[in-house]
């Protein structure tokens, strides 16, 4: 369109003077001020060219957002990673494969995947907290008779054999806040020292 302008006898929307002197080349231009607007016009295929990648909607991104955090939340490998390296554990999941082949809306959509996700797991892990909470007496009982607690001397060592057991055999791999599982180890001695007054007692 804009060569077949060009053609029109009388039209000139920018002339371009050069010249060099001294071994110096001088440029000289004049350019019509309707004529960006224009040769944007004439030349959609450039323009299109860099034009942003179209969104979707709101409500469906979102709802693909959630969709993909339920599964990473679910991940056991993502449970079990401490807070700092859930974002390079969670980027490894197949869940989210798609989303690092695409360099447009992955970066973004990534954090908000693992932002949702990490959500996702504090309140599952609150809900489970709760739950054994109410069944303190009972881990007590149970973590007191364990073989391998029995055997351990430091509350340090307790506390981490702790952590590992009630993860791997009462939560699913969901973290549970250090300040009961303290008071855990601390009742669990309480009542071994219990059973053994009483054993010597009989």
């Amino acid at each position: 369109m804009s060569k077949a302008l060009a053609r029109i006898v009388g039209w000139t929307s920018r002339i371009e003077v050069g010249f060099a002197h001294a071994g110096v080349l001088h440029v000289w231009e004049v350019t019509a001020p309707w004529h960006d607007a224009l040769d944007e016009l004439t030349t959609p295929a450039r323009s299109s060219r860099w034009a942003p990648a179209p969104r979707v909607s709101d409500d469906a991104e979102e709802e693909k957002v959630m969709e993909l955090a339920r599964l990473v939340a679910e991940s056991p490998e993502f449970r079990r990673a401490r807070y700092p390296l859930r974002r390079s554990v969670a980027e490894q999941l197949p869940a989210l494969a798609e989303l690092r082949n695409d360099p447009d809306n992955g970066p973004w959509m990534i954090t908000s995947v693992i932002r949702a996700a990490d959500e996702l797991v504090r309140e599952l892990a609150a809900e489970r907290a709760e739950q054994l909470q109410a069944r303190q007496d009972d881990l007590v009982a149970e973590l007191a008779a364990h073989p391998d607690y029995a055997t351990i001397r430091t509350a340090e060592v307790r506390l981490k054999f702790l952590q590992t057991w009630i993860r791997d055999t009462h939560t699913d791999g969901l973290a549970i806040e250090t300040w009961w599982l303290k008071e855990l180890v601390a009742l669990t001695a309480q009542a071994r020292k219990t059973s053994g007054a009483l054993q010597l007692t009989l």
